[in-house]
């Protein structure tokens, strides 16, 4: 749900990304050629382990509060941060 807000909220600004969602167990799979993975709050165990499997992308953890109230103007702008800070 959080991906299909944030792709809303990048069209309305015009920015050609493409935000997608995925199962943890699919990640290393799906986010292969990414710029950036945002993980969910509720799987911060496994960000390690993300950081770990995909080298070269930046993966980082989402804003409990930001995920939690479904902010996807606030989301966007954290993931578009980790792309600049890349």
């Amino acid at each position: 749900m959080m991906a299909r807000y944030m792709n809303e909220e990048a069209a309305k600004h015009s920015l050609g990304v493409d935000i997608q969602s995925c199962a943890l167990a699919g990640v290393q799979t799906e986010a292969a050629g990414y710029d950036v993975v945002m993980m969910a709050p509720q799987v911060k165990y496994a960000l390690r382990k993300m950081r770990k499997a995909l080298k070269g992308t930046t993966v980082f953890l989402a804003d409990t509060r930001t995920y939690g109230a479904m902010d996807a103007r606030s989301a966007l702008s954290d993931a578009l941060d980790n792309v600049e800070e890349w």
